[in-house]
């Protein structure tokens, strides 16, 4: 997914995750990069019908996280092993009418994978 993060970098190693906030469906990521100097760029990426989402270190990963992955900060998957374990080993599927998308948002430290029903928003909070 190309957003107006990739405009400043898309390289995920110059943004950091300055913070994450979740409540009720709603997961909002706050991320900076300094690579313009001195002064932070950030922006705020809001996920408005989280149904999952989890964070853990980037070099954690067992396998490729790009397989089947959008180029970008933020990724949307084409088909992954997390959207196939929501459909076979819960109802989250057909709580969502199968209309569950799978983003990742990579920084230098952590990977953050979410299930929503709805694209992110991404605003330029500098």
């Amino acid at each position: 997914m190309n957003s107006a993060i990739d405009d400043i970098s898309e390289d995920y190693q110059d943004w950091g995750l300055d913070n994450l906030s979740y409540k009720d469906g709603l997961l909002t990521l706050n991320l900076v990069t300094y690579i313009k100097g001195d002064d932070p760029i950030r922006f705020i990426v809001v996920f408005t019908d989280t149904v999952f989402f989890e964070s853990y270190d980037e070099s954690s990963h067992f396998q490729d996280y790009h397989l089947n992955r959008s180029s970008g900060v933020i990724g949307v998957y084409t088909a992954s092993s997390l959207l196939e374990y929501a459909k076979t080993k819960t109802n989250v599927m057909c709580l969502s009418n199968d209309k569950l998308s799978h983003y990742s948002v990579m920084t230098t430290n952590e990977i953050i994978h979410v299930l929503t029903r709805t694209e992110p928003v991404v605003v330029n909070v500098t």
